[in-house]
């Protein structure tokens, strides 16, 4: 909810439903986590987000505002999670069928990271599909490391700053939706407005990553 380019973006709507909602709502179609939380902060202005979370029946965490990567760490500890998937609730059009792939591929491959969130060492995925995954190992391993502000702030950082330390391997994105100049979050207010326009041509809150990017070609042809 602080948002420095656009506060308060996690309640605004898309069509019927804000942000948060969407974001909880297909994901809530997963069939491969054991548990949904929302992660957020202690601060009185996310209070929102929390009664949101319940009244759509998932459990809810607060933590710290600033040492978001401490926060996951306890979230881990209190439900026991040896893997952790990382979804950011800036981004309504998340997939469960992306997000099911990647954990099947983590999990294959026997590796400390993997993501396909956005188009990272050429995976050609669009920004905002998918999501990160890593285990409680991992950010335990990564709180003992470092005190940098960003580090704590931005909790996959530090694998980033760090690639040598980890087994990284990332999935290469099918080729029905290879479109990394393609982004789907909310950052601003133009962001904002890119995806109601979407939802005005026809996506909702069951449509697959494919059928987004149809409607979004089109417009991009308007």
């Amino acid at each position: 909810m602080g948002s420095k380019r656009l506060p308060g973006k996690m309640t605004e709507m898309l069509g019927k439903d804000k942000i948060i909602e969407w974001v909880i709502k297909r994901m809530k179609l997963l069939t491969e986590v054991e548990e949904i939380i929302l992660a957020t902060s202690e601060n009185e202005k996310d209070k929102c987000l929390v009664d949101i979370a319940k009244c759509l029946s998932i459990k809810t965490f607060t933590g710290s505002e600033e040492n978001v990567l401490n926060r996951f760490l306890k979230v881990s500890e209190i439900y026991n999670a040896k893997h952790i998937v990382r979804i950011c609730a800036d981004n309504p059009f998340v997939s469960h069928l992306e997000v099911e792939d990647l954990i099947k591929h983590y999990l294959d491959n026997s590796c400390d990271y993997s993501c396909n969130h956005q188009d990272r060492n050429g995976s050609k995925f669009p920004d905002g599909f998918g999501a990160e995954i890593f285990s409680k190992n991992v950010i335990s391993y990564i709180e003992k490391q470092t005190k940098d502000k960003k580090h704590l702030e931005h909790v996959t950082s530090y694998i980033w700053d760090n690639t040598a330390k980890f087994k990284l391997n990332i999935p290469l994105a099918r080729k029905e939706i290879q479109h990394p100049n393609l982004k789907f979050d909310v950052d601003t207010k133009d962001d904002l407005d890119f995806l109601k326009k979407l939802i005005s041509k026809g996506v909702k809150l069951t449509s697959t990553p494919e059928q987004i990017i149809s409607i979004t070609r089109n417009l991009n042809k308007i």
